[in-house]
């Protein structure tokens, strides 16, 4: 007599699998509008951020974190970087092409949106080096457009760019703000000639920046004319373009735990600084 296994063998079948609801397949990370403090009002014509006063950004993923702790982009100085063009919506947005002042407020942004409000942080006390621990409240950093400082009579361009008068040379000199590519070239060029002693980090700056010279626009003339201006003009560029460069400030009085030296500090950058408690 033949052996029935209809049952037996339907007992063994798998359930097919139940299909998750569409609200799970439909979920994807939120986002935030994040408000930048150049108000898109520097950006040259045809940049995504012209006229624009802020950026869309999503909350950090797990995937993201997969960034911040890649070993060779930590190595290379470019995690930060990585992870901020990830979450930023609009793909035409290049981070290297963001103002400084306009990326930290992105970073500090996205690192809140992640970890929440408050940042803990160790710093060493400049007197008596003792660490001490504070926490950093990043939810609403300062916003600051420009410091006024007296004497350098620098105004704007019609073209996002700014101009002043050397005080010695008494050349017109007009300069842009500084981007995160800016930014990378010089942590590079200082990692690059760290044993060179007759390296010039602020000829180098004003290079980058300047734009213009008694209406010359020819950057092999420009940078002749820079490496012979005098320490005092080269220290003025320096000054008007601190002075109008928008940024966002965290800072916080810290009063040391054993020796009492109380001073106002600002919040550390760095890749510790998206990760809570350390």
């Amino acid at each position: 007599m033949g052996r029935n296994n209809s049952n037996r063998l339907g007992s063994n079948k798998a359930e097919p699998a139940e299909t998750p609801p569409m609200s799970l397949l439909d979920f994807v990370a939120p986002t935030e509008m994040v408000d930048i403090p150049s108000k898109g009002k520097y950006y040259p014509d045809g940049h995504p951020l012209k006229g624009k006063e802020s950026v869309e950004i999503r909350y950090m993923t797990a995937k993201d974190e997969d960034i911040l702790t890649n070993q060779s982009l930590i190595r290379k100085g470019i995690a930060l970087d990585r992870f901020l063009q990830s979450v930023i919506i609009d793909k035409s947005i290049n981070v290297d092409d963001l103002f400084i002042g306009d990326k930290n407020a992105l970073l500090i942004a996205a690192r809140a949106t992640a970890y929440g409000a408050g940042y803990d942080a160790e710093l060493k006390c400049p007197q008596c080096s003792v660490t001490n621990e504070l926490v950093f409240d990043i939810a609403n950093p300062r916003v600051v457009e420009r410091r006024p400082v007296s004497g350098l009579n620098v105004s704007e361009n019609d073209n996002g760019t700014f101009k002043t008068t050397l005080p010695i040379a008494k050349f017109e000199v007009h300069f842009r703000l500084l981007t995160g590519r800016d930014e990378n070239y010089l942590a590079k060029y200082i990692a690059d000639n760290i044993e060179n002693e007759g390296i010039s980090l602020s000829y180098e700056q004003i290079r980058l920046i300047t734009t213009m010279i008694q209406e010359v626009d020819d950057k092999e003339i420009i940078n002749k004319v820079l490496e012979n201006i005098t320490a005092a003009d080269a220290r003025h560029i320096k000054l008007c373009l601190e002075s109008v460069t928008p940024n966002v400030e965290v800072k916080k009085e810290m009063k040391c735990k054993s020796c009492g030296h109380t001073q106002e500090v600002e919040i550390p950058f760095g890749i510790d600084f998206f990760w809570p408690n350390r």
